[in-house]
């Protein structure tokens, strides 16, 4: 599936490389779409998929990985790998499948130099540990609320850095100049007095 097809359509879709920019763990909103032609010939997506990055940059980004937890038909474009299982919790494997010690396991299985590859055979060699499925639960759930405050924190970050834009552009502009403080007016009078 080619870039100009994945902005085609109505559908939604990921991309491989949105696993290392805009999806993190966890799959909340696509940008990619693709028309009904496309997805014809492309993988549906199940509520629970992971999904992996066959193809990277580096050995250590490799198979970069994220829960689809939306329930909206949903299409995996190429290059990516799609883990359907029932014995833990997605949103669980969304997080564990990107720490560090599981990182290191598909690191050591990428094959390439320029373009790393990672194939199915060599993510079945991955292990990770389960906790019971409440610890998975809990885990999960504290994992994703630190998320969302992130995700809150950086929008209030955006907003205060557009306000500090504006008001740049109004200081150096003179369209508005700044009263004098009374340490200023100090020392201009002590420079005049000098």
């Amino acid at each position: 599936m080619s870039r100009a097809e994945t902005q085609t359509g109505a559908l939604p879709c990921i991309r491989y490389g949105e696993l290392y920019t805009v999806h993190s763990d966890c799959i909340r909103e696509f940008h990619s779409w693709i028309s009904p032609e496309v997805a014809e010939g492309a993988t549906g997506l199940r509520t629970g998929d992971v999904v992996f990055a066959a193809s990277g940059e580096t050995k250590e980004d490799i198979g970069r990985s994220a829960a689809y937890v939306g329930s909206e038909e949903a299409y995996a474009g190429g290059d990516i790998l799609v883990l359907r299982q029932d014995e833990a919790l997605p949103l669980f494997l969304g997080y564990a499948l990107n720490a560090p010690p599981v990182a290191r396991q598909k690191a050591s299985l990428g094959q390439g130099d320029a373009v790393v590859h990672i194939g199915v055979a060599a993510l079945s060699r991955i292990t990770v540990e389960l906790p019971p499925l409440p610890e998975q639960r809990a885990i999960a759930t504290v994992l994703a609320d630190m998320d969302d405050e992130i995700e809150a924190l950086a929008q209030r970050v955006e907003k205060l850095r557009a306000v500090k834009r504006g008001m740049m552009q109004q200081l150096l502009t003179g369209c508005i100049r700044l009263p004098r403080t009374p340490e200023a007016a100090d020392r201009d009078r002590e420079a005049a007095d000098a």
